[in-house]
């Protein structure tokens, strides 16, 4: 792995990555919304919830800096920067907003053989980033006393932290649902402490459309 570029951020307790992607000069269809969710959070961080500016780290498809361009290698430094260093009281958020998919499991891990990633925008040329490298980047290193929120807005999105417990909302029966998603080979996916929720928008073998606006 390069070394980390210089972000320019901050090292407080309160630290953030952001990901918008388009796609816009890539093969892939051109998503509207991921852009506006990353400034509505980055808003929300600073405004409501107290990270310095200089703690909220951007990658989107607009930056002109090449260093804050959402491809592969970037976004792998920028989950190492998220979680470097963290101790306990840090609080720690993740948001990837544009496409999910599913590729075939290698290591025998998931249930359904199915790996979840997300698509740099190089993702064409260099492949998407897997669940399992998701997990082991950003969730084993949680450290008791850390906590880490993650809210990934894309395709096939429910286990994409490889989390071994999901929630779901059951609409039959109208209530919570706690589904065991440990692997079956026994491989550890869990925090070394510290606590890890994924808020995702949508369920494995699901795609989503992309919502321009809605009206009452």
């Amino acid at each position: 792995m390069r070394p980390i570029p210089n972000f320019g951020g901050g090292r407080g307790k309160k630290r953030a990555v952001l990901v918008g992607i388009k796609y816009t000069k890539t093969r892939a269809c051109e998503l509207r919304g991921p852009i506006n969710d990353v400034k509505c959070m980055r808003y929300i961080l600073t405004e409501r919830f107290g990270f310095a500016n200089d703690c909220v780290l951007i990658l989107t498809d607009e930056e002109r800096d090449p260093c804050r361009q959402p491809t592969k290698a970037n976004i792998r430094m920028a989950m190492h920067w998220l979680v470097q260093g963290c101790s306990s009281g840090d609080s720690l958020v993740f948001q990837f907003s544009g496409a999910g998919a599913q590729v075939p499991d290698c290591d025998g891990d998931e249930r359904d053989g199915m790996d979840e990633a997300i698509c740099p925008v190089d993702s064409f040329q260099q492949g998407p980033i897997l669940d399992d490298e998701i997990n082991h980047a950003i969730v084993r290193p949680l450290v008791h006393g850390v906590k880490l929120h993650a809210i990934v807005d894309a395709c096939h999105s429910a286990t994409v932290l490889d989390l071994p417990y999901r929630c779901t909302f059951s609409k039959q029966y109208g209530c919570l649902r706690w589904m065991d998603e440990r692997p079956l080979n026994g491989a550890c996916k869990g925090t070394s402490g510290g606590k890890a929720v994924l808020i995702s928008g949508s369920s494995n073998g699901k795609t989503q459309m992309s919502v321009v606006g809605i009206r009452a």
